[in-house]
């Protein structure tokens, strides 16, 4: 670096000089612009252009208020031509629906006079043909029944009396006799279990328990022998170590 600085110091110095006379060409070319400026702005503020200023404000001043009349007068002449001809006509609206009543309610009464006449003439036809009609059903329906009912009772209800007492004969000669031997059958059966129980099914059951508990106290006598050998064995081989 000190080498660097020794052979390159007037090299150095130039550059800094040159970056300083471009810093001040900087600064007054900056000025000069600002001056410029001011006095461009400084003729805005002449007669010329507030007049100019003045014309425009008139402008929009014109068009909004030109907007604004025309759009309250479009509304008002709108507003005339539906409800102006309603106040106009009114006495001849009025008597338009005077002369109009009379006609429609004459037809309002003509149907009112249909439908009572429709309503007398259905409750006739329903008085005189249905009702008829459904009382001739009624009697129909009471006299067959009547006459099932009799025949029932003549001619079914004998049979059904006639099974019952069969049934009541079976039940008392055939069926409460069985219930005896029933009885007696399954008593026997049960003794028999009961034999077979006592004599072979507890004997074996006994045996066998006795048989496998040993051979399962056995198997777990060797096991436990293996395994505390196993540890024995595992203990010296570590203690040889």
């Amino acid at each position: 670096m000190e080498k660097y600085l020794a052979q390159n110091t007037e090299r150095i110095k130039k550059f800094i000089v040159k970056m300083f006379d471009i810093e001040g060409d900087i600064a007054d070319i900056q000025a000069n612009f600002a001056v410029a400026i001011a006095d461009i702005f400084s003729v805005l503020q002449g007669d010329n252009f507030k007049q100019i200023g003045a014309d425009i404000i008139s402008i929009v001043s014109d068009i909004l208020g030109t907007f604004i009349v025309v759009s309250e007068s479009f509304f008002r002449d709108s507003i005339d031509v539906i409800l102006t001809p309603v106040v106009e006509l009114k006495d001849r609206i009025i008597e338009t629906y005077n002369a109009l009543s009379e006609p429609v309610m004459q037809v309002f009464n003509d149907l009112a006079e249909i439908f009572r006449m429709y309503g007398d003439t259905i409750i006739s036809i329903y008085d005189n043909s249905v009702h008829p009609l459904f009382t001739l059903m009624k009697e129909t329906i009471v006299s067959v029944g009547d006459k099932f009912l009799d025949s029932f009772g003549t001619y079914i209800l004998p049979i059904v009396q006639k099974a019952a007492d069969k049934f009541t004969d079976f039940k008392d000669n055939v069926i409460a006799p069985l219930m005896p031997k029933f009885e007696e059958v399954f008593g026997k059966i049960s003794e028999c279990i009961q034999v077979a129980w006592t004599t072979v099914i507890e004997p074996f059951i006994v045996w066998f328990t006795g048989v496998a508990v040993q051979q399962i106290g056995m198997a777990l006598d060797i096991a436990v022998n293996c395994f505390f050998a196993f540890l024995d064995g595992v203990g010296k081989v570590m203690t040889a170590s």
